[in-house]
């Protein structure tokens, strides 16, 4: 008796080592795919700044929320060359969407311009700058702590508004 009692509990022992031996090695790898230039490390999508979520798919604009120390160059080459350049505190808020942002106090005007984002790239659609009749458009990267804008502005003649921003 204990000598059958004992193989049915060896047998039994080895057919549910086998069986988890088995289905173990019968599992399947997580495929996962990173958006957004996302990259993965171990089954886990590690997003850039402005985008969050398993996949890298969320719209993320709280890490540009805040002060920034901005330094602004405006010029106009016709019909005679200008220069003029402002130091001040750019205030970036949460706008109406996930992937809009608005910039208060801008050019140290305390005018607010709204930007979209996607990732590290921001624009400026086309819109009243700060004198009447004036408009302001254009484009730039903002990464991290650091945000770079190119601007065109326009107010009876072509100026370049050139915006670089540090948090």
């Amino acid at each position: 008796m204990k000598k059958g009692s004992f193989l049915v509990t060896l047998f039994t022992l080895l057919f549910i080592g086998c069986n988890v031996v088995f289905f173990q090695s019968c599992k399947k790898e997580k495929t996962v795919t990173c958006l957004n230039g996302g990259t993965e490390s171990n089954g886990v999508c590690n997003c850039p700044t402005g985008f969050s979520g398993t996949d890298c798919s969320t719209v993320t604009p709280s890490p540009f929320v805040g002060g920034w120390q901005a330094k602004d160059t405006i010029t106009r080459t016709l019909p005679v060359y200008y220069t003029e350049t402002a130091s001040y505190v750019l205030l970036i808020e949460q706008g109406t969407t996930s992937s809009s942002l608005k910039l208060v106090n801008f050019h140290n005007k305390n005018i607010t311009v709204t930007a979209i984002f996607s990732g590290n790239t921001i624009s400026i659609p086309s819109q009243i700058g700060w004198d009447s009749g004036s408009t302001l458009s254009g484009s730039g990267t903002i990464v991290a702590n650091s945000l770079d804008l190119n601007l065109n502005y326009t107010y009876h003649d072509s100026w370049v508004l050139h915006v670089k921003a540090s948090k």
